[in-house]
């Protein structure tokens, strides 16, 4: 069984017995792309730069080190620390359904102790981002009954 004929069984399976969302699917399958795949919109085609790596080779005999030099490949075009897991995820997803006794029961996951990037953390930075992008505007006075009354009074 190698890495592409797994993938694509877990595509199946993600889709049609856990029922995934369609952009789900979709993004998987783009990931999963084989190298030079042109996209289904636009020009370009794809990377393909999982099933380059790990696509031929039998699943049970895919390791950490192999793994690992995928991500590394996958960082070195530029991608940033959640794209780099974002694959790392999904490879040890497709990892995952291959050691259910009902698929192949594979004895390892390799991905799993794959490291992970570190990726900047979004609450401090989206805060600041939006304190940032926020115009200033003057604050409204707020009316109240009392200052609306009070306003009549004080007009001739």
């Amino acid at each position: 069984m190698s890495c592409r004929e797994l993938s694509a069984e877990y595509l199946f399976w993600l889709e049609d017995v856990k029922g995934a969302k369609p952009s789900t699917v979709q993004d998987h399958r783009c990931l999963l792309a084989d190298p030079g795949q042109a996209y289904r919109r636009g020009p370009g085609s794809s990377h393909g730069l999982i099933m380059a790596a790990l696509g031929d080779r039998p699943a049970r005999e895919v390791t950490t080190r192999e793994v690992e030099e995928l991500l590394r490949t996958i960082a070195a075009t530029g991608a940033g620390p959640r794209t780099v897991n974002k694959a790392r995820q999904l490879v040890c997803a497709i990892f995952n359904y291959g050691m259910r006794a009902s698929t192949y029961a594979l004895a390892t996951n390799p991905a799993q102790h794959a490291d992970r990037r570190r990726e900047p953390d979004q609450s401090t930075s989206t805060l600041r981002d939006t304190k940032a992008a926020r115009p200033t505007t003057t604050p409204r006075r707020r009316v109240t009954r009392s200052s609306s009354i009070s306003r009549e009074a004080r007009s001739p």
